[in-house]
């Protein structure tokens, strides 16, 4: 290899003259311009190129390292001490491994504190002696070297890496950015954990930093599967890769190896050091006690609590390594919780140790970096998606992205395109053309009919159901009914499954990997169960499809594309499966006193509750009733929610049938004037309802304010389905206006905003003109809010 100029500015004057003492000093035969100098050269680990900057002392004692040349040909390293330093007998070590890394490697390593000057050979580390230092001598000494054996490159390696900070932390950065690379793919590449141009920042992150700052030397990042905890560990190293306080050596261990083993892989890989693992340990030993930066791991992936890996972590956070050892473990909350206490229920040594940081849903705070991500893409979601919970997931919006950055293909880098502010049956379609290998499919639709199998068992513990119901988790034993072991294995050595210990029940439990593929194989498996109940009973097929979409993450998603794929079959659309569910409507009640409800909340997790009265509820914390004063009422619930949520997806769609005329009918236009006048907020999520802007209206019940944007699927579908046809639009506008129904009004004029905005100039204008002419004089009207400011300016 050649050595490459990397000095690209004149160094102090004092030191250059230091160097050319110290050369004269040592060559005092060789003419003086047939000799030249770098104080920067690069040699190369592996792959890794590691850049060396003489002009940095290393060490107290040290004042430069000096590649030397005689005419074009390596001389030697120069090792260049403090006038007011003795030499030590092992001075030269770290100038015989800078030569033994170099290729081609100079013959000597010179070491001179500009009074006395020392000669070692490279290829043996013994004393050069010469009874004359000419150029005779020289060249000799040069031919010898070319014919000797070459020097032990995994000594010199060893040396730089345990003593040479500078060294040790450039092959940390390039090991971990090749471990993050091969994790690394498109964002449409949704098989690799990363997205390229897609890391969205969290609060975690500066929490661990916060910690590692302040000395603390063992951090567990826990959360639930797909939340984010990897996206924290990239950032993490992303963030310490431009300072000089540490390096952050990223490892994942869902290879099932150990912690050391998975070091020395790392090692061996990317920097060509073949070490064992108990050289591992003993390089991060050297490196935790050594006065210099801090070594990070972030080990990524751990999903088993076994004794193996318990002990390392045991091992490597205790004080048998020094304070600059840190480690940032991230790993599923119920692992988590099972290694920090003992079998007698106390603290286990990295209970004591360690302290924990919650990795959850993007906060508020943290959902604004979302969509910068999204921007940064050319992508812009609407007005509204700051309200959906699902995009609060980093999967989701992965997903959405990978669904949207086709349609930019061939775009000006000046387009934005707009992303529904909430999720749609695209989801589901997208995942169909995303994945197409066969046995992948088999395997995913054996999922599928385990979730389902697993939704449906009411006897579950309370906290699983919950956990299930906004997860895709399946206990293992629920995947062993349609899954051999040898298929199950297969999945999760792929990736696609991951095991954990549920922590409530402590039933092992695998969360789905690849959520939208399995939402597709699950919508499969609904369309044929509607198909062949709604040929008996629609009514009956309707009940267990909203039964099933009831129990499932994203069941409403999917059942509507169930339903819709089922209209593609030849039986054609299930019109009395879809009019069961329109009749099965919404009602907001009040709590009754006595019952009792359970589910989960954000920010707290799962919560049990009893309704006292009007305004005190009883809460179980651990089994034991508190008493609760609220202080206000505790408000209103929503029944029979699930039918319309359905209907208000499939609403996105054409969808059409025979009249008894023959005549072909559009569905969808009746299904949105119905829905779309419900007299309240059609969402699932309570806590979510309570905190969105709203309006009562006149005549009891409330609307979603506008000013929040589009917040319901039935408003998002109303959207849709204005954009595709203006005669349509107008037509159906017109009988909108003749329901005289102030919640349909206030989700029209929400939904014609958003189109007013959009660049489709006849859209836009139609949307205006709409707007200003007919719907907000008349809702105005309806609501008689001209005092009540739900209708800003720019509405009208």
């Amino acid at each position: 290899m050649t050595v490459t100029q990397l000095t690209t500015a004149p160094t102090e004057t004092d030191l250059e003259a230091e160097i050319h003492a110290a050369i004269r000093l040592a060559f005092p035969l060789l003419p003086a311009h047939a000799i030249r100098h770098q104080i920067q050269f690069q040699f190369k680990f592996g792959h890794a190129a590691i850049r060396v900057d003489g002009s940095k002392p290393t060490s107290a004692r040290s004042r430069a390292d000096v590649l030397l040349y005689v005419e074009d040909k390596p001389l030697a390293v120069l090792e260049l001490k403090r006038m007011s330093e003795e030499l030590q007998p092992d001075d030269g070590q770290q100038g015989l491994s800078y030569a033994r890394a170099l290729n081609p490697a100079p013959p000597l390593v010179v070491v001179s504190n500009g009074i006395e000057t020392r000669y070692l050979e490279t290829h043996t580390g013994s004393v050069w002696v010469a009874a004359d230092k000419d150029a005779q001598a020289f060249t000799a000494l040069m031919d010898s070297a070319s014919k000797a054996a070459k020097a032990d490159l995994k000594l010199a390696i060893q040396t730089l890496m345990g003593t040479n900070s500078s060294v040790w932390m450039q092959a940390v950065l390039h090991a971990s950015s090749a471990n993050m690379e091969e994790l690394t793919g498109d964002i449409e590449d949704t098989d690799q954990p990363f997205g390229r141009n897609f890391l969205i920042s969290m609060q975690a992150t500066s929490v661990v930093i916060d910690f590692l700052m302040n000395d603390q030397k063992l951090v567990l990042l826990e959360g639930s599967s797909l939340v984010g905890k990897s996206n924290v560990l990239r950032e993490l190293c992303e963030l310490t890769a431009g300072n000089e306080v540490g390096a952050t050596l990223y490892i994942e261990t869902e290879t099932g190896s150990s912690i050391l083993q998975c070091i020395a892989d790392a090692l061996e890989s990317h920097l060509n050091w073949p070490v064992t693992v108990d050289e591992a340990r003993y390089w991060l030993k050297q490196v935790s006690v050594a006065n210099g930066p801090d070594l990070i791991l972030a080990i990524d992936g751990l999903n088993s609590d076994d004794r193996v890996v318990r002990r390392e972590i045991e091992d490597l956070s205790s004080t048998k390594f020094g304070k600059h050892l840190k480690l940032v473990v991230a790993l599923d909350t119920t692992v988590a919780s099972r290694i920090v206490i003992t079998k007698g229920r106390s603290k286990s040594p990295i209970g004591r140790r360690a302290v924990r940081v919650e990795v959850e849903p993007l906060d508020n705070n943290e959902f604004p970096h979302a969509v910068q991500t999204l921007l940064d893409n050319r992508l812009a979601l609407m007005q509204g998606a700051f309200y959906t919970p699902d995009y609060r997931h980093p999967w989701v919006l992965r997903s959405v992205a990978a669904l949207a950055l086709s349609s930019l293909e061939g775009e000006s880098q000046e387009t934005f395109l707009a992303i529904l502010p909430m999720l749609n049956t695209d989801l589901i379609q997208y995942a169909r053309d995303r994945f197409e290998d066969i046995d992948l499919l088999r395997a995913f639709a054996k999922v599928a009919q385990a979730m389902i199998i697993e939704s449906s068992d009411a006897t579950r513990h309370p906290t699983l159901i919950i956990e299930c119901n906004r997860t895709f988790g399946i206990r293992r034993a629920t995947l062993l009914q349609v899954l051999s072991s040898e298929e199950l294995n297969l999945l999760e050595e792929a990736g696609y499954l991951k095991g954990a210990i549920h922590q409530g029940t402590a039933e092992q439990i695998s969360y789905v990997r690849q959520p939208a593929l399995l939402a597709s194989e699950i919508a499969r498996v609904l369309k044929s169960e509607i198909l062949s109940r709604s040929e008996e009973n629609p009514e009956d097929a309707a009940t267990w499809l909203t039964d099933a979409a009831s129990r499932l993450p994203l069941g409403d998603v999917i059942a509507a594309h169930a339903l819709l794929e089922a209209s593609t079959e030849d039986e054609g659309l299930p019109v009395g499966v879809m009019l069961k569910l329109l009749t099965t409507k919404p009602q907001s009640k009040s709590p009754k006193p006595g019952t009792t409800y359970a589910g989960f909340y954000p920010g707290i997790g799962y919560i049990k509750f009893r309704v006292v009265d009007e305004t005190v509820i009883e809460l179980f914390i651990k089994g034991a009733p508190k008493r609760l004063e609220l202080g206000v009422p505790v408000g209103r619930l929503l029944e029979d929610v699930t039918p319309w949520q359905i209907l208000s997806h499939v609403c996105s769609a054409r969808t059409e049938i025979l009249d008894e005329s023959g005549n072909l009918v559009r569905l969808e236009q009746t299904f949105l004037l119905e829905i779309a006048s419900a007299s309240f907020p059609l969402l699932s999520s309570q806590p979510m309802i309570g905190q969105l802007p709203h309006h009562d209206l006149p005549n009891g019940g409330s609307v979603v304010c506008h000013s929040v944007g589009i917040v319901e699927p039935i408003t998002q579908s109303l959207l849709s389905f204005l954009r595709q046809d203006l005669n349509d639009s107008t037509a159906w506008v017109k009988w909108a206006l003749t329901r005289k129904s102030g919640a349909l009004l206030a989700r029209l004029h929400i939904a014609l905003r958003e189109i007013a905005r959009m660049t489709d100039p006849d859209l836009a204008t139609w949307a205006k003109a709409t707007l200003t002419n007919q719907v907000v004089p008349e809702l105005q009207e309806q609501l008689q809010c001209s005092g009540h400011h739900l209708l800003d300016e720019e509405s009208q």
